[in-house]
């Protein structure tokens, strides 16, 4: 199957910016397979197979060439990818889009992992921001700059800003998808981190072990969303043993 997506996507017939959506798009399976360093050169051919296109379609492709970096753990070059990306789209003022927030957002996220918490506040407070502009203070893009807000929080130790941040995120992903929903699951994970920090360990148990067995029928037993909650279920259990 994965050859077959292949040929079409490298098939240099195709209008540029076909190939490079075909790439874009082959390139985000690798990165769900965790083959980074694929993913990344996968998208740089889709950046070099259409040069000419539209500023959103090479953002686009930027955008999956810096969560490359980061699978890979390179967080500077993801960082300054995404700086890229949103220099090469025409300014919120001028022309407001759905990339301006969303490139903010995973900035400010991969900010969070460097450990510039101060420097990824303001990205993502204008991510929010110009989310809620676009689609409304309930759409999908306020629940992802939300998410990764109370990941900031949760990095500084504010355990319960982090918790009510975590809660309202975790409400709009159901809102917006389903509650089976990996997106929708990884935030309810993420909500029981914080529970555990505030003491509610068998709150957060519950969460875990239907995080787990939804991720692991929906999308196997070796995914790496089912690994993170089979890691947070095994940290949760050790951490109670400990008393």
């Amino acid at each position: 199957m994965f050859q077959r997506w292949w040929d079409m996507a490298s098939e240099r017939d195709l209008a540029p910016e076909a190939r490079a959506r075909g790439l874009r798009e082959f390139g985000l399976v690798l990165s769900r397979l965790g083959d980074y360093e694929a993913c990344a050169s996968v998208h740089e051919q889709a950046l070099a197979a259409d040069e000419s296109g539209s500023s959103y379609g090479r953002a686009s492709t930027l955008s999956g060439l810096a969560k490359c970096h980061a699978g890979a753990k390179r967080l500077t070059e993801a960082a300054q990818v995404y700086r890229r990306a949103l220099g090469d789209i025409p300014p919120w003022e001028t022309r407001p889009h759905p990339l301006h927030g969303q490139l903010r957002a995973f900035l400010g996220n991969t900010l969070i992992r460097s450990g510039l918490l101060d420097e990824a506040e303001p990205v993502l407070l204008e991510a929010r921001r110009m989310d809620a502009a676009l689609a409304g203070e309930r759409s999908q893009g306020v629940a992802r700059a939300t998410r990764f807000l109370a990941r900031l929080e949760y990095a500084r130790g504010n355990f319960e800003a982090s918790h009510r941040l975590a809660r309202d995120a975790a409400e709009l992903f159901v809102e917006n998808l389903t509650v089976d929903h990996p997106l929708a699951l990884g935030m309810m994970m993420d909500y029981a981190m914080t529970l555990t920090e505030l003491g509610r360990a068998a709150e957060a148990r519950q969460i875990y072990e239907y995080a787990l067995s939804s991720l692991a029928f929906a999308q196997g037993a070796e995914h790496a969303d089912t690994l993170r909650a089979k890691e947070l279920l095994q940290e949760l259990s050790h951490h109670q043993s400990r008393g």
